[in-house]
This record gives C-alpha cells, structure tokens and sequence, in this order.
C-alpha cells in the first residue's frame, strides 16, 4: 500500500472529482437544484399499483391519485383503531419483510395464522 501525505493526495485528485451544477444551471431554480428525471416507464391511469414499504410508501400511496391502490383502501378490523392512517398496520421497516410480502402476492401464498400473535391480550 503507497501512503502519500494529503496535500499530496489533494493534487492528485484535483480535477477528477465531480462538479456541482452553476446557478445558470437548467436545473437551478428559487435557490434550490431540482433533478432530471426520464423514468423508463409508465402507468396507465387506472392501473393497479401496490406500494410496499414504510411511511415513505404511504405518502406515495397519497399522491397517486387516478390509480387503484389496494392498500389505501385497507380497512382496520371492527374495534381497531389507528394512529395516522389507518393502512399503517401494512408498513415493512426492512428488506427481508418486504421480499415477504411480495412473494406472497406474487404466489398467492396465505400467512394464515401466523401474520397475527398476540401478546398481553392484544
């Protein structure tokens, strides 16, 4: 392994990192830099779109108006109630928990029972 002192380590990098965009940037605007986006696909109105994740998929959920979103239609049992929206109960905090849920919905597969424990009479 070579080790170099920084200042020596500063000049060999001086040009190769990135530059950040100008104010007269197409991209700049109010003070703030807005991204570019060409997404490589798209949805038809209507169509069914199933969001998976935390409160992040819940507020995509929000804004996806003219589509049919199952899980924003999520009802709580009879007697629940919910802190927020009442589709919460549906968030996955991690990767593991969501490759879960979307192979169930890809299979069919039924978690029967084992979706609900209870604990402490709840």
């Amino acid at each position: 392994m070579e080790r170099i002192e920084v200042p020596e380590a500063m000049a060999r990098r001086k040009g190769q990192g990135k530059k950040y965009p100008s104010i007269e940037d197409e991209r700049y605007r109010d003070g703030m830099m807005f991204p570019v986006i060409e997404p490589g696909f798209t949805f038809d109105m209507g169509q069914k779109i199933f969001a998976v994740g935390s409160c992040f998929a819940r507020n995509i959920e929000r804004q996806l108006k003219g589509f049919e979103v199952p899980t924003r239609e999520f009802e709580l049992p009879e007697g629940e109630t919910a802190i927020g929206a009442r589709n919460t109960i549906l968030n996955e905090y991690n990767p593991g928990t969501m490759a879960q849920r979307i192979a169930g919905a890809a299979t069919g597969a039924s978690f029967g029972e084992k979706a609900f424990l209870e604990e402490k009479g709840g």
